[in-house]
């Protein structure tokens, strides 16, 4: 719309400028006239020159250019579900003159009309020549449309108005770009690996786009590596540390644990290992799976030494390696003086005549005092 407008502003210019010699009498006044409606569509066109110059020449993404797919054999790492914020900048250059040939309408008709443009120049670049001759009249040449055989390349940071021009996908298997926005200068994606079964560490693959306006058709990539952080990150325990008992005997409450994931929730479906590291007592069960409230649980029994006893719990992966671990503690006593007989005191025998036996008849009294030193107490 601006080439148009330009365009036919500066056709009247011109005739305004051709008139203005043929009249010689108002030939000054007709002659600025032309030139401030030369002024108006210069001003135009250089918008439009603008406009179309935004030529994208590529795009950086923390580092890595969309014209290259690797960068010292590395990539841009995530953590599934995690969203990462990408710093996005680009480079933009001008039109060029090998740009002549391209087949993009609007680059395309933005060589004709310069070279329009510049015919109308010539026009009244001569009718100014002209009126300066004139006493006392000193009119500037207008200056031509130039364009650079060069281009001049700028360093743009990404407004959401770019953003919004462009479309992201992701090149690679078993991956799921969750999400995409932007906001602040920064590109936020969230990379979802769909099955973390069978992946072992990570994933590579690459990030995709396109840009499309009046005068771009982009595209291009850079290259990720997606990690598989399980979704359960943490044990903790629940309940049934530090508990006392006798030796060789189940304790009174079940170890019971939680498992949940990096933002503190519980996870179900998650397995959990039990094993005794001191001592040889046994558990109920060595291995189980976290319920609906992302508890798992097992009985100890106490092994047959009075020292400190110890029961691992880990949370295990698919591929069994464990991902976090808590220990349980226990003290045992000795079942032989929890259940020692009462041990005698004092032992003390005593007669006595009273008055309501019949004659000849003597009470004895034996007075038996026991201790049981397990419990220091007297009976």
């Amino acid at each position: 719309m601006n080439w148009a407008v330009a365009t036919f502003g500066a056709g009247s210019a011109t005739w305004v400028a051709v008139a203005s010699v043929k009249m010689p009498l108002v030939a000054l006044p007709l002659c600025l006239a032309a030139i401030l409606m030369w002024e108006l569509s210069y001003d135009l066109g250089k918008e439009a020159v603008t406009r179309t110059n935004m030529i994208y020449n590529q795009f950086e993404f923390d580092g890595f250019f969309s014209t290259s797919l690797q960068k010292n054999g590395s990539a841009l790492e995530f953590d599934t579900e995690v969203e990462r914020q990408i710093r996005f900048k680009s480079q933009t250059r001008s039109i060029m003159s090998s740009d002549a040939s391209s087949q993009n309408t609007v680059i395309s008709s933005l060589f004709a009309t310069t070279v329009e443009l510049n015919t109308i120049i010539g026009r009244i670049n001569e009718v100014i020549t002209v009126i300066n001759t004139i006493p006392f009249t000193s009119i500037s040449l207008i200056d031509e449309f130039g364009i650079p055989s060069e281009p001049q390349l700028v360093n743009l940071e990404i407004t959401q108005d770019i953003f919004n021009l462009m479309s992201f996908d992701v090149a690679g298997n078993n991956l799921i770009l969750s999400d995409v926005s932007f906001e602040g200068g920064f590109l936020k994606l969230t990379l979802t690996i769909s099955d973390d079964k069978g992946v072992d560490e990570f994933l590579e693959a690459s990030i995709t786009y396109t840009l499309q306006d009046d005068t771009n058709n982009l595209n291009g990539s850079f290259p990720v590596k997606v990690y598989n952080i399980p979704r359960a990150q943490e044990i903790e325990i629940v309940s049934g540390n530090h508990q006392t008992g006798v030796q060789g005997t189940q304790l009174s409450e079940a170890l019971i644990v939680v498992v949940k994931d990096r933002e503190g929730n519980v996870v179900s479906g998650e397995k959990v290992n039990f094993k005794i590291k001191e001592g040889n007592g046994s558990l109920s069960q060595e291995s189980t799976i976290t319920d609906a409230n992302g508890n798992a649980q097992t009985k100890w029994t106490l092994g047959d030494n009075t020292e400190l006893q110890t029961v691992e719990a880990m949370l295990i992966d698919d591929q069994d390696n464990v991902i976090d671990t808590v220990f349980f503690s226990a003290t045992s006593t000795d079942a032989c003086l929890d259940n020692a007989p009462p041990t005698l005191k004092s032992l003390s025998y005593t007669c006595k005549k009273n008055i309501n036996d019949p004659p000849n008849q003597i009470t004895s009294y034996l007075y038996v005092d026991f201790i049981n030193e397990n419990e220091n107490d007297n009976f």
